[in-house]
């Protein structure tokens, strides 16, 4: 669960989190390939090959992504990430 407030956190702290989070071998930004986006009516995300799509009002809609060429179509229409067909086969997602 989060809380959020209005008390100042200070530069040091803020670097350290986000350190910890792109370098520590057990944060989950290490051990996975993690994509989110802000939708004007929802969210989307993309963790592995799970992609979940959030509408509001709506069941979030769920699928697994199955090769390299379907990837890369979610990254360019859902999150704008045009990468390459071999740039999508470097990633470590395990086809």
């Amino acid at each position: 669960q989060f809380a959020f407030d209005l008390a100042q956190v200070a530069p040091a702290d803020m670097a350290l989190g986000c350190h910890w989070a792109a370098t520590h071998p057990a944060s989950r930004f290490t051990q996975h390939c993690i994509v989110s986006r802000c939708l004007p009516d929802g969210f989307a995300s993309l963790t592995g090959r799970e992609w979940t799509l959030w509408r509001a009002g709506a069941q979030p809609l769920k699928r697994t992504i199955a090769d390299a060429a379907e990837y890369r179509t979610v990254l360019g229409e859902c999150f704008a990430l045009p990468l390459s067909l071999a740039e999508v086969v470097r990633l470590p997602l395990g086809y």
